[in-house]
């Protein structure tokens, strides 16, 4: 009497999948016609007869491929995830072959909550810009929810008499951006010129007031607009125990700090309900110091025009663009507008050499 493993024709492993499938409305829609399971299924599983271990790898991998495109969002997603990981036993217990409990997490590890305005935010960063269909994949989120979340952001975006949706917090702050809507290949897409980076950092007390040391620092020396805002921005994110720590241990005894953080607080208290419009590095020049003004010119790529002196010499340097000097900051090339830095028009000079405001 022959002891091999019993061997299933795909009708019989569809049979089973169909027959052990929890009452879940999204999984025995993908099992329908045309379905996303049933596709899959058609694609990857077809031929000869395969063992039962062969089988439930192959099954896993399917729903585990399932389960990573589904859009939805990932609290949707956790309860879909706990619907198959029992599905996957039952038709291991169908299949009479041993079951791994640790081997669909291995492959397909259970969903976890993302911040989806953080997300949706990043991705509008690409220029070429996304469909909504596109960007609930990205994010995981149904394609409402990235409308309601793309009117939340942009409230321009509700043309059609609706009221902008409520709006969304990151890091403390109410956000919006510019988001331009086009159309391409007939459909609609999505993309934000305003690189806001949503960072959100999870620091214990001494990582934060070493940091926010660092920015009081930057600004005594220089007076930077910068060095403020960013303070700011974290000190809106801390909770009143955070604050009063950082008071405790980092102002109490340098009263430098301490003046720095109770201006950093009576800011964050000004703003805490209103929506921070996100400043372009052009629009906030003015306000940088003069290190500061360069790295804009340079990141940005953007033409300006500034006073050196060089050699005693001062020298008005106009329509212009800035490149590093390869010297740590400490030295840039100016080179005229539609030349490049290496061109005999170039000039270098240091950032201590600027003497009057760059302009762009």
């Amino acid at each position: 009497m022959s002891n091999s493993p019993k061997r299933y024709r795909p009708s019989e492993v569809w049979s089973i999948l169909v027959d052990t499938v929890d009452n879940q409305p999204a999984l025995q829609r993908a099992l329908e016609d045309g379905g996303t399971l049933k596709r899959a299924f058609e694609e990857s599983i077809s031929g000869a007869e395969m063992e039962g271990e062969t089988v439930l790898e192959d099954l896993i991998d399917l729903i585990a491929g399932f389960i990573r495109s589904y859009p939805a969002s990932p609290h949707i997603r956790q309860k879909l995830w706990d619907c198959c990981d029992s599905w996957i036993k039952e038709i291991s217990g169908a299949l009479h072959c041993e079951y791994d409990e640790n081997a669909f997490e291995n492959e397909c590890p259970k969903p976890v909550t993302n911040d989806t305005g953080i997300e949706l935010i990043k991705a509008l960063h690409d220029a070429q810009g996304k469909t909504k269909e596109e960007l609930s994949g990205e994010i995981g989120v149904g394609e409402k929810t990235v409308q309601t979340d793309l009117r939340a952001l942009c409230p321009e975006l509700s043309r059609d008499g609706s009221q902008p949706a409520p709006p969304i917090r990151i890091g403390g702050q109410l956000v919006r951006v510019q988001v331009k809507e086009a159309h391409q290949s007939g459909k609609k897409t999505y993309a934000t010129p305003n690189r806001l980076h949503p960072i959100v950092l999870q620091l214990n007390t001494m990582q934060l007031g070493t940091l926010l040391q660092a920015l009081q620092e930057k600004n005594d020396a220089q007076n930077s607009i910068v060095c403020k805002d960013l303070a700011t921005d974290i000190w809106l994110q801390l909770s009143d125990c955070g604050k009063e720590r950082i008071f405790e241990i980092f102002g109490a005894h340098d009263p430098d700090m301490m003046a720095f953080l109770q201006d950093t607080e009576e800011e964050a208290e000004e703003i805490h309900e209103q929506y921070s419009p996100f400043i372009m590095e052009s629009e906030m020049v003015s306000d940088l110091s003069c290190e500061e003004q360069l790295l804009c010119a340079y990141k940005g790529d953007s033409r300006c025009s500034l006073t050196v002196k060089i050699n005693g010499q001062r020298t008005v340097l106009q329509n212009v663009r800035i490149a590093d000097g390869c010297n740590g900051g400490q030295s840039w090339v100016a080179y005229p507008d539609g030349e490049t830095p290496d061109s005999a028009n170039a000039v270098r000079f240091a950032a201590q050499d600027v003497c009057g405001f760059l302009t762009f």
